[in-house]
């Protein structure tokens, strides 16, 4: 019953929330493209990737789909941070397996499209990213089933381990990098800080895929009201919202691009 009642409850304040504090979504009118599959995905503007992007995916779990299919479409290079044991060991099976010409799955158990031209253009960097270049605490997951760590979601103040954290210029002065095409950001509650570090240091990212997440503490209005201050904060940055769904996931590109 408790669940019921939390979950009406919940549906209530959504859509008030949408009633109170709508939000603009301002479709490009070329539309725009899934790359991926329907686990794993990210939504960028038609015609705006190409062979010489610049393509940064943030958080790779134990799904590669959107990398490995936007090198297969595009030819362009994908750098992948990700800093959790199980996606660093994903990855290298993944690299076993397509060396022997092997099949191997995502999480989701969908075959994965991979050759090795297509894993010679990603590079999987051990990081966290966050707002300061530093030795930092993941926190491992309660669920035993789940493997991503979050840098703010201590769960358990025993279970974590060291990672080697840093900020995103940092990354990108490392890679040789002015700017950035493509960001796919998806760090479990991190991405608030992440978000306010890139913005404070004015970095040249043209399109924005992110994921916000829900903190357990906060009501599910303070959750939803945090998330439109990120979103106002990356407007007042030159940004808007190009896709969304479910108040959560958003697309945004900045100026014309």
């Amino acid at each position: 019953m408790n669940n019921i009642f939390t979950l009406g409850k919940n549906f209530l304040i959504k859509n008030y929330f949408k009633l109170n504090h709508p939000l603009k979504v301002q479709t490009p009118p070329q539309g725009v493209e899934k790359i991926g599959t329907d686990y794993g995905f990210a939504i960028a503007p038609h015609n705006h990737i190409g062979a010489h992007s610049i393509i940064y995916s943030v958080g790779a779990g134990l799904d590669l789909h959107f990398d490995i299919e936007i090198v297969r479409k595009y030819q362009c290079k994908v750098y992948i941070f990700d800093p959790t044991p199980g996606s660093i060991q994903h990855f290298e099976q993944l690299k076993a397996h397509v060396e022997k010409g092997e099949e191997f799955y995502s999480a989701e158990k969908s075959p994965y499209q991979a050759t090795p031209q297509i894993l010679e253009k990603i590079t999987f960097i051990p990081q966290a990213l966050w707002k300061e270049d530093t030795s930092i605490r993941f926190y491992q997951p309660e669920e035993e089933h789940f493997i991503s760590h979050s840098i703010t979601r201590a769960r358990s103040k025993e279970n974590y381990i060291e990672v080697d954290a840093r900020k995103l210029s940092t990354c990108m002065r490392e890679l040789g990098h002015e700017h950035i095409d493509f960001f796919k950001l998806d760090i479990e509650g991190a991405e608030y800080e992440v978000v306010d570090n890139i913005l404070e240091e004015n970095l040249d990212i043209r399109t924005i895929y992110l994921e916000y997440h829900f903190e357990q503490e906060r009501s599910t209005y303070q959750n939803l009201l945090r998330i439109k201050h990120s979103l106002q904060k990356l407007e007042s940055h030159g940004y808007r919202v190009i896709y969304k769904d479910r108040f959560r996931y958003f697309s945004l590109v900045k100026g014309n691009a």
